[in-house]
């Protein structure tokens, strides 16, 4: 968890560099829809999803050991 004072894009930049896979945003919207944003650490592919749906992708990834970058 990264709830350091700097801006968003900031954060995100230095997730990439530190090539974590995923970036997962909650913000006031997501609390309020009940979702998750997911970034991967390849950039680009940002998505909205259900929490739920999202920890079980997590957990299939993680029992597969499919991380692609």
């Amino acid at each position: 968890m990264d709830n350091r004072v700097e801006s968003l894009n900031k954060k995100i930049r230095q997730a990439e560099i530190k090539k974590i896979p995923y970036m997962v945003v909650v913000g006031e919207n997501e609390k309020k829809t009940g979702t998750v944003t997911i970034r991967k650490k390849t950039g680009g592919n940002i998505r909205e999803i259900k929490l739920k749906d999202f920890e079980k992708e997590l957990k299939r990834v993680v029992d597969n050991r499919e991380i692609k970058y």
